[in-house]
């Protein structure tokens, strides 16, 4: 099962990544070791984890499961100008119809920012609710330090994921980081 997802954050001051994690596939991914951060988009605020070592920017990260999950967990962990660790928690759905021999899941909305979205003294130290989109906690200086979403990954052609690297700036199925082995993913 090939998952394609893009940890990102809108950073308007310094930012770094902290690791990555999920608890379901057994997967701790570090900055240190596993993964980088690319701007692959027009708009350079925007940081995306990439696996470390790829020439381009790469858009997210791939992974490939040995066994088929309706539902898993990403936790990113951020570390907003030296202040404090934001964690961005998205809670993914695979759609019904996924047809694992021809179709990659691929998810691109869920974003951290290091700033809340709504700036407002009286929601300093509480957590908000967003439109229904995500539960952002803030702290009492009115920084963003948790969101948690919920989002169903989108089925696409898996050629997308193995020509036009450039063109499409998406991860290869080449650089995927693979599960599919007996033990579990240990960082190089």
């Amino acid at each position: 099962m090939f998952i394609h997802i893009v940890p990102r954050i809108h950073a308007t001051e310094r930012c770094a990544l902290v690791d990555l994690t999920i608890k379901e596939f057994d997967l701790t991914l570090t900055a240190e070791h596993d993964l980088s951060l690319c701007h692959p988009y027009r708009n350079g605020r925007y940081l995306v984890a990439c696996r470390q070592g790829v020439k381009w920017g790469a858009e997210g990260i791939l992974l490939n499961t040995p066994a088929f999950h309706p539902e898993f967990t990403v936790i990113t962990r951020w570390a907003v100008a030296d202040r404090h660790i934001a964690v961005h928690s998205v809670r993914y759905y695979v759609p019904a119809d996924y047809d694992p021999s021809q179709d990659m899941l691929s998810s691109c909305e869920p974003r951290m920012l290091d700033k809340p979205l709504v700036p407002n003294p009286k929601h300093r130290n509480r957590t908000v609710e967003i439109q229904d989109l995500a539960l952002d906690t803030v702290d009492a200086l009115g920084y963003l330090i948790e969101r948690n979403e919920i989002a169903t990954l989108q089925r696409h052609p898996r050629h997308l994921y193995s020509c036009c690297p450039s063109m499409y700036k998406l991860p290869q199925v080449k650089d995927c980081f693979d599960l599919c082995s007996a033990q579990p993913y240990v960082a190089s």
